[in-house]
C-alpha cells in the first residue's frame, strides 16, 4: 500500500511542480505506524530524501524531531467501503453475519450500531478480499488505502454514509514531510499544499490531543467545511459497542483548534454523565 501511495503521489508531484524530478527512495518501516513515520522522518532528516510521504492517518499526536507538515494532499474519498459477494451495505446485512475490518474503532462504531452483527479485526491486506470471495466473512468495512492491495473482482462495494461509520483522522489523505530547515523545498511543497485540509486535519488532531490524555484506545474525528467556517463531529465509543456518544459543533475561521477542544471536553462530559467513571478505561475514541 505503502509503494503504490508513493508512486501514485510522486507523480501527482512532479506533474503539478514541472521542473522537479522526483525519483522514489524505498525504506523498510515497521509495522506499527508511529515506527514507521518515525524511520520516514529520519531518512528525511538524514538526507537520504528530500521529503517523505506517508498516509495522515498514521500520524502520531506529534511529528518526529527535525520534520515538519510541508503539505497535505486529498489522495482518496475518506469514507470506508462496505465490501460484499452480495449485499455491499451494513443495513442489509442478516442476522449474525461475520463482518472484517481493519480498525478497533470502526468496529465499536458498526457493533453499537449494528449488534447483531458479528465484526471481526484483520490487518489490511489482500488476503481480506480472497477471504471475501471465499466466504470467510459476509461483508467487510474497508478504508480506503487498502484498495491499493486488493481487487473488486467478483464482489460489490458501496461507501458508507460518515453518519453510519465515521473515518479515521487523515484518512485517505498523504502527508508529506520535509526537514524542518529545508527552506528550498518547503517552498516547493507549500505550491502543492491544501490549506483548507490541513485546517481540518489540525482540528482533528486537536481533538484527539484533547481525550488522549483522559482516554485509553484508538481515537479520531471528522471536520468538514461547512459555510463560513468548520463542521466538526466527535465520537466517543465503548470498546465493544456496547454505547456511543457524539457531538458536533459548527467553528469560524480561525477558531477550529478552540472548538475542537471544547467538543472533546463536552463530548467526554456527556459519556462520564451516560456510563460513569469506567468509560476512561473503556472507551474508543472517534
Amino acid at each position: 500500500m505503502a509503494l503504490a501511495q508513493a508512486a501514485r503521489v510522486g507523480h501527482r508531484i512532479a506533474t503539478r511542480l514541472d521542473s522537479l524530478m522526483v525519483v522514489e527512495v524505498f525504506v523498510e518501516t515497521p509495522m506499527d505506524p508511529e515506527r514507521q513515520v518515525g524511520r520516514i522522518a529520519e531518512k528525511v532528516r538524514d538526507c537520504v530524501a528530500d521529503a517523505g510521504i506517508c498516509s495522515a492517518s498514521r500520524l502520531g499526536p506529534a511529528l518526529p524531531d527535525g520534520v515538519i507538515l510541508a503539505a497535505l494532499l486529498r489522495d482518496r474519498d475518506p469514507r470506508y467501503r462496505c465490501v460484499s459477494p452480495e449485499r455491499p451495505a451494513l443495513a442489509g446485512l442478516p442476522g449474525h453475519a461475520r463482518v472484517v475490518t481493519c480498525d478497533a474503532v470502526s468496529r465499536a462504531q458498526i457493533r453499537h450500531r449494528h449488534p447483531r452483527l458479528q465484526v471481526d479485526l484483520a490487518t489490511p491486506s489482500w488476503e481480506i478480499f480472497a477471504g471475501l470471495r471465499h466466504r470467510a466473512w459476509d461483508a467487510a468495512c474497508l478504508p480506503p488505502e487498502i484498495f491499493d492491495v486488493g481487487s473488486l473482482a467478483g464482489l460489490s462495494s458501496e461507501l458508507i454514509a460518515p453518519e453510519e461509520v465515521v473515518p479515521a483522522v487523515g484518512q485517505g489523505a498523504v502527508a508529506i514531510l520535509a526537514r524542518r530547515d529545508d527552506d528550498r523545498v518547503r517552498a516547493r511543497l507549500a505550491e502543492i499544499d491544501d490549506p483548507e485540509m490541513e485546517v481540518a486535519l489540525r482540528a482533528e488532531r486537536a481533538f484527539l490531543a484533547g481525550v488522549s490524555d483522559r482516554m485509553q484506545g484508538a481515537a479520531t474525528a471528522r471536520a468538514v467545511p461547512g459555510g463560513p467556517g468548520m463542521e466538526l463531529t466527535g465520537l466517543l465509543a465503548h470498546r465493544d459497542g456496547e454505547w456511543l456518544v457524539t457531538l458536533g459543533g459548527q467553528a469560524a475561521p480561525g477558531l477550529e483548534i478552540r472548538e475542537a477542544l471544547r467538543l472533546a471536553e463536552s463530548c467526554l462530559d456527556l459519556a462520564a454523565a451516560k456510563t460513569g467513571e469506567a468509560v476512561r478505561k473503556e472507551a474508543l475514541v472517534t
